[in-house]
């Protein structure tokens, strides 16, 4: 704990930032409007408003327009500012002035702030889950009534709009034509449209060729070119598949297309992989006996063939990622014709073996209804027996102790809050159950987890590390699954680091390390074709810096088949109970060989790898990210509690850190004097802390480990492991100092 003067030191960072946050958006609804901008009180005159703007202009200029927002007015008027200092950054400025009044005020270029400034929103005004009292949430814009501010996507501003016109701006926002595809292109437009996607693949998305070679990339570009160039008729479904390929090339799932029903229609089906196949997971409720049924066929292509046509539409880094990923894309009907797995665009037959064994087909006709139309039957609304985990489908998490195991199973469904807190007050009740049952074991389910708020694992994590009795080889296992995604690999990652948790199911559908973040920032659209592309704009660590695993290694490998689920069986939760608790291997060194591990090594710019003895086992730490026994081998090598991960030490006293077999990387000792940036900042000294991470930024703007995301996430969990939020204040100054960005929706984790 700190004392309360250092409490204030800690906070006055955070205090600065939210009286300017307050200021800005935080006030009531009217100060919203009148102080967001600060520019000029809302109903100003022209010439005032320009006074106020003197000096803090590049550019100045006036036009008149034709009445857009207030049809009785006599005039209106803009003004256009370039330069103006909003935020920390200069910005485009327009303010709108109906009879010389300043009605509207709009601010553009704001795609860094974007998701912090929509969060601070919600956080003030009411999320726009629960639309009402005049809200509007699209894919194009998102409008707080109550603040009377609109958030805009195409293109990127945020709206301030005056007390007088909000009524007349409200029925302007909802005449405003929804985002409609075209496919009646010229074949100049659909190339216009290629080059745009290139343009914002290459430049917008965090990291395109993270995980392939810039070369093939290439050659797909030339390949689209080609066809649009040379055919006769361009077929709009082709070019669409061929676009949709090229995002997927990045492999990262969270980078995707958004409008692809629009653009291909769709059938009223989705299907899954399994071990033994492809299966039907969701119908229509008239085809609820097909629930189950394994496809041997579209039309007459057999499943297999038909996944080989596929493959390039779908990211995947591992077969998890490529199972999971999959769900997204074989019940597009224009898709199917596309890539000639399907005959038509209108209609497809499914070759299906029944649960049953009964070999029938089925054709699904293009639904003309909209997806909210069609009420959909999936695994969970079969009859008969369900594995544990497919039970309590209304809830996202949940948990049960099951008395005859001596073993607690907790289901973590999901990261995602509709209400703030619930989470946190989730975790405390399973960390009050492993204090109250002293359980044999503990399950954390996250294989139907597709993510949400990475930060808000934090306090279930921490809380889970620092109970010794369940914190244990063979006691403490977490389910992982291809569904396994976002902010639960992030989840499933800390775990590993953090705790000795043993993995058991399928792969994540993620490396450990992966492109994430496709939020309201990341969305683009291309100009001719009206598609809207999700591109990643940041990067996770989940477990340790340059973790280059295409997943979290898992310790008890289970497939799961769809006669499993259909006859209720779990043989995942099935092997964990059945595990048997073996210590890790290792031998009891020597007093002079274990005092030759002990000591300090340079694991990274802003870290440091420390080997100590405690009761008589070594340890190790990665300052405040890793948590590791260690278990020698002989003299010179140990293994660590995750699976694939060992050190050795080397002759000149230097560390080897193998990864499944192969060094990548050596470690040089450290001397207690240096102190790497983090320790710094444990330790109490935050200036010397925050000039040495600003001189790894100059020096690496692009190093993962100094990024606002990996920052944010260290940061939830030093808050958590330290019951304060001391250091969430101090990395969060750090993080604005070499980011130059106001970082809102830190303020609430």
């Amino acid at each position: 704990m700190v004392d309360d003067q250092a409490k204030m030191t800690a906070q006055k960072p955070f205090l600065r930032h939210l009286l300017l946050c307050f200021a800005l958006l935080c006030t009531t609804p009217a100060g919203a409007q009148q102080l967001a901008h600060n520019i000029a009180p809302f109903g100003a005159s022209i010439d005032n408003v320009k006074s106020k703007l003197f000096g803090r202009c590049d550019h100045l200029r006036i036009q008149t327009n034709q009445n857009r927002i207030d049809e009785s007015a006599a005039t209106e008027r803009q003004l256009e500012c370039s330069g103006f200092l909003y935020l920390g950054q200069k910005r485009s400025v327009q303010l709108i002035f109906s009879d010389d009044r300043l009605d509207l005020v709009h601010i553009f270029n704001i795609r860094k702030p974007f998701p912090d400034l929509k969060h601070r929103l919600e956080t003030e005004y009411g999320g726009l889950n629960a639309l009402g009292n005049g809200d509007i949430s699209t894919d194009t814009l998102d409008y707080f009534s109550k603040a009377g501010v609109a958030l805009h996507r195409f293109p990127m501003k945020i709206s301030f709009i005056s007390p007088r016109i909000k009524t007349r701006y409200q029925k302007y926002l909802n005449s405003l034509t929804p985002n409609r595809v075209r496919s009646d292109l010229t074949k100049e437009q659909w190339l216009q449209d290629l080059r745009q996607l290139d343009s914002f693949i290459r430049n917008d998305h965090v990291n395109p060729f993270w995980s392939r070679g810039e070369s093939g990339y290439r050659s797909l570009v030339d390949e689209v070119e080609d066809y649009i160039e040379s055919t006769g008729a361009v077929d709009p479904h082709v070019v669409n598949s061929y676009f949709n390929a090229l995002v997927a090339y990045i492999n990262d799932g969270h980078s995707y297309i958004v409008n692809n029903r629009e653009r291909f229609g769709f059938y009223s089906f989705g299907v899954e992989w399994f071990e033994n196949g492809l299966f039907l997971t969701r119908v229509d409720e008239q085809y609820e006996h097909l629930l189950g049924a394994k496809i041997t066929a579209f039309d007459a292509m057999p499943v297999a063939e038909a996944a080989r046509r596929m493959a390039r539409q779908i990211p995947a880094v591992n077969e998890s990622g490529y199972r999971n990923h999959s769900r997204f894309v074989y019940h597009y009907a224009g898709l199917l014709k596309a890539v000639g797995i399907a005959e038509s665009d209108k209609q497809v037959t499914l070759s299906l073996i029944l649960s049953d064994g009964e070999r029938t087909s089925h054709r699904f006709q293009k639904e003309q209804r909209s997806i909210g139309e069609v009420n959909f039957k999936t695994l969970q609304d079969l009859k008969g027996p369900k594995p544990l985990y497919l039970l309590n489908s209304g809830k996202s998490r949940w948990f049960e102790y099951l008395d005859k195991d001596k073993t607690l199973y907790v289901y973590y469904g999901s990261a995602l809050e509709r209400t703030k807190g619930e989470i946190a007050t989730f975790s405390g009740q399973v960390l009050q159950a492993i204090d109250e049952f002293y359980p044999q074991k503990l399950i954390v389910d996250v294989r139907n987890n597709g993510g949400g708020n990475s930060h808000l694992n934090a306090l279930l994590i921490n809380g889970i590390a620092e109970r010794k009795s369940i914190n244990q080889r063979g006691k403490l296992f977490v389910i992982t699954g291809r569904n396994t995604f976002s902010a639960a690999i992030n989840f499933s990652g800390n775990m590993e680091i953090k705790t000795r948790t043993l993995f058991a199911g399928e792969k994540v559908g993620d490396r450990a390390s992966f492109a994430g973040e496709a939020g309201p920032q990341a969305k683009y659209l291309l100009p001719n074709s009206r598609t809207i592309v999700s591109l990643s704009f940041s990067e996770w660590i989940s477990t340790y810096d340059n973790d280059g695993r295409d997943a979290i290694a898992l310790d008890i490998p289970v497939t799961t088949a769809m006669q499993d689920i259909l006859e209720g069986r779990d043989p995942v939760l099935e092997a964990v109970l059945a595990y048997k608790t073996t210590p890790q291997s290792g031998i009891t060194l020597s007093e002079t060989a274990a005092h030759g591990w002990i000591g300090r090594y340079d694991f990274s710019p802003d870290k440091a790898l420390k080997i100590y003895l405690a009761d008589g086992q070594l340890q190790m730490e990665v300052t405040e990210t890793v948590f590791s026994s260690l278990y020698p081998v002989d003299d010179r090598e140990v293994l660590t509690d995750m699976s694939g991960v060992k050190l050795r030490l080397r002759e000149d006293k230097m560390l080897e850190w193998h990864q499944l077999g192969s060094p990548i990387r050596v470690l040089k000792p450290l001397s207690e004097q240096q102190q790497k940036p983090l320790e710094l900042l444990v330790n109490g000294h935050f200036e010397q802390a925050k000039n040495a991470y600003l001189n790894i930024y100059k020096q690496q703007p692009d190093l993962l480990s100094i990024r606002g995301n990996s920052l944010g996430l260290l940061a939830s969990h030093l808050s958590a492991r330290y019951g304060n939020t001391k250091f969430s204040y101090q990395l969060r100054e750090i993080a604005e100092a070499m980011h130059g960005q106001f970082i809102y929706s830190w303020l609430q984790r």
